[in-house]
C-alpha cells in the first residue's frame, strides 16, 4: 500500500496535459530517497562540501586535460518485441551523447552569443564497455527477456525490478567502475537517474525508456524527444547536475542549482522550442542548457559552472570511473606459461612511481609505456624484470592514464590513477 502511496504522489507531480508531460523523474527521487536513508544525507552533504572546495579552485581545475573515457553498459530489458532495441540505435545513442559532452554537436547556432563563451566542452567521452568484469571480451549490451510488462518503472518489495535479475530485469555491473543504463518500457516518466551518493546497492545507474534512446529505431518517430537528449539530461543528473531551477519544483525565483554561471529561472520550458531571448527571473534564461526540459532539436549545451560540478562529483564519488577498465579490450596479463605474471601493486599509485610485483621474470628486458587516456604515449623507458620493481613517473600531473608493460610473449595493459 505504501508503494501506491508514493507512486500517487508521483502521478501527481503530473502536468494535466497527460503521461510522460515531465522528461524525467530524477530529483523527486532522490529527495525520497533522502527521507528513506538517512544516511544518504550525510554522504550528499559531504559531496556538497567536496564541490564547493573543488569549485573555488575551478581556475585548475576546468583547464585543458586528458579526456576521460568512461565505460557504459546497456541492459536492454524487453517484454515487447520492438522494445529490444538494436546494437545500431543504442550505437547512435552513443555517438549523440558523446557530440553533446564535446559540444560537437554541431548546434552552435543554437547557443546566443551571450552563452557562447561559457559553452563547456565536458572533456567527456563515453564507450561501450569492452571489457566485461570478469574480464572477458564484451559488447556491452546485456539482453534480457521478460514477462513483466513496463518493467522500467515497476517496484517489487522496495526495489526496482528491471535493475535485479530475480525480479524480472538485468543484475547491475558493478556501479563503481560501469555506468549501468537500463532499458525498460516505462508507463509514467520516461528517465531516471540516479545522484551521486543515492542508489541503493546494484541501483545506481540511469533507466530509461526504448523510445527515447538514440536517433533511430524507436526513437525516429518520438519526436520531439528522437535525438538522444534524454540519456545526455539524465546523464547530467547521474553527475549531479540539478535542473536549471533547482532541486525542487519549479517557480519562484529562489532556486539554484549550485552553479554560478546558469542563470536563476523558473520555467521548465516543457514542449517548448523557444526563442532567444527569454525572461523568467529578470535575467535572460539558458534555456537552451541540457538541464532543461526543451525540445530535444533546442538543447545544446552545458556551461562551464556545470562541468566543474561534473568533475567534481566525478573526483568526489565516482573515482573508481577514471579506474575502470572497461573500456580497453580484453587481453591476457600473462603468457600462456601461468608461473610468469605482472601485476601492480597499489592502484591509485603515489611517490613518483608506479610499483609492479613479478612472477618468473627476473633477468627479461621489459619495455613499459605510459599513455594518455585519448592514447597520446607521454612516457616510456626499460627495466629488467624482477620480484619487485617499480615504473618512474615521477613529474606526471595527477590524473588517469594507461600503463602497459610488454615484451615479446607477456603483456600488460591497466589503467592507473596517479595522485602526487
Amino acid at each position: 500500500m505504501k508503494q501506491w502511496r508514493v507512486l500517487l504522489f508521483l502521478l501527481l507531480l503530473l502536468p494535466a496535459q497527460g503521461l510522460f508531460a515531465q522528461r524525467c523523474i530524477s530529483q523527486e527521487l532522490l529527495e525520497q530517497h533522502l527521507q528513506r536513508y538517512p544516511a544518504a544525507q550525510t554522504e550528499r552533504l559531504r559531496l556538497e562540501d567536496f564541490t564547493r572546495q573543488w569549485t573555488e579552485a575551478a581556475p585548475t581545475s576546468i583547464g585543458f586535460r586528458n579526456v576521460v573515457v568512461i565505460p557504459v553498459v546497456f541492459h536492454v530489458v524487453w517484454n515487447l518485441p520492438q522494445d529490444n532495441i538494436s546494437d545500431a540505435q543504442i550505437q547512435s545513442q552513443l555517438i549523440a551523447i558523446n557530440k553533446d559532452f564535446r559540444l560537437l554537436n554541431n548546434l552552435n547556432g543554437l547557443i546566443p552569443n551571450i552563452f557562447q563563451p561559457l559553452a563547456a566542452d565536458m572533456e567527456l567521452t563515453f564507450c561501450l564497455a569492452q571489457r566485461a568484469p570478469d574480464g572477458s571480451t564484451t559488447t556491452g549490451v546485456v539482453r534480457t527477456t521478460t514477462s513483466l510488462p513496463f518493467i522500467g518503472d515497476r517496484i517489487a518489495n522496495g526495489r526496482k525490478s528491471v535493475c535485479h535479475t530475480a525480479d524480472g530485469g538485468s543484475d547491475s555491473w558493478p556501479t563503481d567502475r560501469y555506468v549501468n543504463i537500463w532499458v525498460g518500457r516505462r508507463q509514467f516518466f520516461p528517465a531516471e537517474a540516479s545522484f551521486p551518493g543515492a542508489a541503493v546497492p546494484g541501483e545506481d545507474g540511469i533507466i530509461i525508456d526504448p523510445r527515447f534512446i538514440g536517433t533511430i529505431g524507436t526513437a525516429a518517430a518520438n519526436q520531439p524527444y528522437h535525438l538522444g537528449r534524454t540519456l545526455t539530461h539524465e546523464m547530467g543528473h547521474f553527475f549531479n547536475l540539478y535542473h536549471l531551477w533547482g532541486p525542487g519544483q519549479p517557480g519562484g525565483c529562489i532556486q539554484s542549482d549550485q552553479v554560478a554561471d546558469t542563470p536563476l529561472q523558473s520555467k521548465t520550458y516543457l514542449g517548448e522550442c523557444p526563442s532567444h531571448p527569454q525572461f523568467t527571473c529578470g535575467t535572460t534564461d539558458m534555456f537552451m542548457n541540457f538541464m532543461n526540459y526543451t525540445d530535444d532539436a533546442c538543447m545544446a549545451m552545458f556551461s562551464l559552472g556545470q562541468k566543474v560540478r561534473v568533475l567534481a562529483a566525478i573526483a568526489g564519488s565516482r573515482p573508481g570511473l577514471l579506474l575502470s577498465d572497461g573500456c580497453m579490450p580484453a587481453v591476457s596479463t600473462t603468457d600462456p606459461a601461468p608461473e610468469h605474471s605482472i601485476r601492480v601493486v597499489g592502484n591509485p599509485a603515489g611517490g613518483g612511481e608506479i610499483r609492479l610485483q613479478m612472477q618468473g621474470l627476473n633477468g627479461r628486458a621489459l619495455h613499459w609505456r605510459l599513455f594518455g587516456l585519448t592514447g597520446i604515449l607521454l612516457r616510456q623507458g626499460r627495466l629488467t624484470g624482477a620480484e619487485e620493481t617499480a615504473v618512474d613517473v615521477a613529474g606526471m600531473p595527477a590524473g588517469a592514464y594507461v600503463l602497459q608493460v610488454s615484451d615479446t610473449a607477456l603483456h600488460l595493459n591497466q589503467k592507473i590513477l596517479l595522485l602526487h
